[in-house]
Parts: C-alpha cells; sequence; structure tokens
C-alpha cells in the first residue's frame, strides 16, 4: 500500500494513521529521527510530524484523510551536533527518568526533543490516565532532569 498506515479502511485506501505519516515524512526526509507525532481532530484532521536529520529541524503536516503534505518546514541547527549517533541517552531513557521523578502511575503521552535555551532537551507530557498530568524537561545530553511539574487536571 505504498506506506499507508494500517488503520485506513478498503474503502478509503488513502486514509492514513500516524504509521503512514511518519513513512510520507521519511519519504522526504529518510534519515530523520522522529521526534513527535501528534494529532488534530478538530477542524481537519491533521498529523503534525518532528523530526531531526543531522542539520534540520523539520515539521511536517499531513493530512488524515488524503495522505497529502500539507505543510513541510525545515529549519537549518546547529545544536543538533551535540547529539551524536553514538550518544545512548534515548527516549525511553528519558521516559524512565521521568517516571522515577513522577511516579510509575504515569505514561508518556507525547515527547519532543528540542532547543530550550542553550540545551536539548527532552520534553514529556504524561498523564497518570485520571486526574493529574506531569510535564518533565529533561537535559538530553546528561540525562539530568531539568523540571518536574505535576498538575491535578479538572477532568
Amino acid at each position: 500500500r505504498n506506506g499507508v498506515g494500517s488503520v485506513a479502511s478498503p474503502m478509503q485506501s488513502s486514509e492514513i494513521d500516524y504509521v503512514g505519516a511518519v513513512t510520507t515524512l521519511h519519504r522526504y526526509y529518510p534519515d530523520a529521527m522522529v521526534t513527535s507525532i501528534s494529532y488534530d481532530a478538530k477542524h481537519h484532521p491533521t498529523y503534525e510530524v518532528e523530526a531531526y536529520t543531522k542539520t534540520q529541524k523539520v515539521e511536517m503536516k499531513i493530512d488524515e484523510a488524503t495522505g497529502q503534505v500539507v505543510s513541510n518546514q525545515a529549519k537549518s541547527i546547529s545544536a543538533w551536533n551535540k547529539l551524536k549517533k553514538s550518544h545512548s541517552f534515548t527516549p525511553e531513557s528519558a521516559e524512565t527518568r521521568a517516571i522515577e521523578r513522577v511516579g510509575s502511575d504515569f505514561q508518556t503521552m507525547e515527547w519532543e526533543l528540542e532547543m530550550d535555551g542553550n540545551k536539548l532537551v527532552y520534553k514529556l507530557d504524561m498523564t497518570n490516565g485520571g486526574d493529574k498530568k506531569a510535564d518533565v524537561k529533561i537535559d538530553a545530553i546528561s540525562g539530568k532532569v531539568l523540571s518536574a511539574k505535576v498538575k491535578t487536571t479538572k477532568y
């Protein structure tokens, strides 16, 4: 199916899921490391995929119904060079550190790798599945937890 995600119904073969959105990004940037995937179903359902190549930060929006690229922005970066391929501090390691800080009842809903001032950081949005949300920032080079804020939600 040419990289189209696995949730498409036979009647709408061009509809994509998040796997199809990542596949679409990789057609344009084959060596990109995906750092964030979000879905917006409010007005016109789209996936936003953020990724890094060795020299760029990429943000791509993809229409869920058609699989077409709605926008494609690539910005040159220099800080990414700090995070070498041999670097072993992965998103999974960041999540483990975050859970150690906020508690094992939390799970990650979204994570991003981005510049925060002069530091490359993982930002994790977490929830306990109930009335609590956590925002955790972790230094992507050292693995140090920079901040961990737990909030009670109104759900």
